[in-house]
């Protein structure tokens, strides 16, 4: 249940965002300057779909849309309605980047996060296991010079999983953008420029 109490949930409605996740992206494009106009981009967690509108906006050459839970696809993406964590999903990707031509992304953008348990443990470790698949997947499918943004609740792994996956790139970074809720242990770790 959104907050109404929260400034950025009205902010996202005077704006016509789906969620105040638009701003999270918003500053994190900025803050990294990362552009999305003319690139192709792989976004993974879509639902509601704030990240999708940024990206939209944004004129991306081309566009895919994943989530676990169903959406319709926009004239502006295709959607691929499937689980992250499983390869079957990959393959859906794969087959639609070939079926239109794009033989690499130059963003791969997730604000995939499974569901909160209320253990912070337990849902450090899930947030962990869904970032390591992306960079496990996603490094392949990406074009040189291109990057990756991940979502992750902070914990005793965030450092041992930048360790891992930032000799792909020329920069490995933690950020919290300013519209996340303080209180949350959510960052967004950014991979930029794959070597």
């Amino acid at each position: 249940m959104p907050d109404r109490r929260d400034s950025y949930y009205w902010k996202a409605k005077e704006n016509n965002f789906s969620s105040r996740a638009a701003f999270k992206l918003i500053d994190i494009l900025n803050k990294f300057y990362l552009s999305i106009e003319d690139c192709s981009v792989l976004e993974i967690g879509s639902n509601p779909g704030g990240w999708a509108e940024v990206i939209s906006m944004n004129n991306p050459s081309f566009h895919i849309a994943v989530d676990i839970k169903k959406e319709q696809s926009e004239p502006q993406y295709i959607f691929i309605r499937g689980d992250i964590s499983r390869d079957s999903t990959w393959d859906s990707i794969v087959s639609t980047m070939d079926e239109n031509g794009i033989r690499t992304f130059d963003l791969v953008l997730s604000d995939a996060m499974t569901n909160t348990s209320g253990n912070s443990d337990v849902d450090h470790s899930s947030s962990y296991l869904i970032c390591n698949k992306i960079m496990e997947k996603g490094i392949p499918l990406l074009s040189r010079g291109g990057s990756i943004i991940v979502k992750q609740f902070q914990g005793d792994l965030t450092q041992s999983f930048i360790e891992n996956w930032s000799h792909y790139f020329r920069r490995a970074s933690i950020t919290k953008p300013a519209s996340s809720r303080q209180a949350s242990r959510e960052i967004y770790i950014v991979f930029k420029s794959l070597i």
